[in-house]
């Protein structure tokens, strides 16, 4: 009887937290539901999304990033501080894909990751360059990421099922 009680408390909690996983929807899956939601592709290929309204959250700034970069470097373009032990790690080794924060009053208040190979695709172009420089396994390089103030952008339809965010 005490197996099974384990068991049906293992198998519960196993389920909640697969609901509360299945939740999460990356930021390509939002842009989606919104334009599908709203039909913005009904007549045209093109639409303006406020992309404060998709995400339902309120930022200043939105960062990105994609490629490899230094945690020190990263946080340093970001605002967020710095220890010692930032200097000699990577904040991410995956460069297959994309890094997004989003800040409101100098506080990350989203931030998300997805792959390069999703249907989203950034006009980094419609982006500033932000340029860093940091210290990396003892030595000063120079970072980058991109950024945008603004929460308007363009989604351009692309032929091939993917869409392409820019200004």
């Amino acid at each position: 009887m005490v197996l099974i009680n384990c068991l049906g408390k293992s198998i519960l909690s196993l389920l909640c937290l697969c609901l509360i996983s299945s939740c999460h929807k990356s930021i390509p899956d939002k842009i989606d539901a919104f334009i599908n939601n709203n039909h913005l592709f009904s007549k045209s290929d093109t639409c303006i999304i406020n992309l404060s309204d998709v995400l339902n959250i309120e930022y200043d700034t939105m960062y990105l990033f994609n490629s490899v970069i230094p945690l020190s470097g990263l946080n340093d373009i970001i605002g967020r501080e710095s220890s010692e032990d930032t200097y000699n790690q990577l904040a991410f080794i995956d460069s297959e894909d994309i890094y997004v924060y989003f800040k409101k009053n100098e506080k990350i208040v989203l931030e998300d990751r997805f792959s390069k190979k999703s249907h989203l695709e950034f006009n980094l172009d419609s982006f500033k360059k932000q340029y860093k420089t940091t210290l990396f396994d003892g030595d000063s390089i120079e970072v980058f990421g991109y950024y945008s103030s603004n929460n308007k952008f363009r989604v351009i339809n692309l032929k091939d099922y993917s869409i392409l965010l820019g200004n």
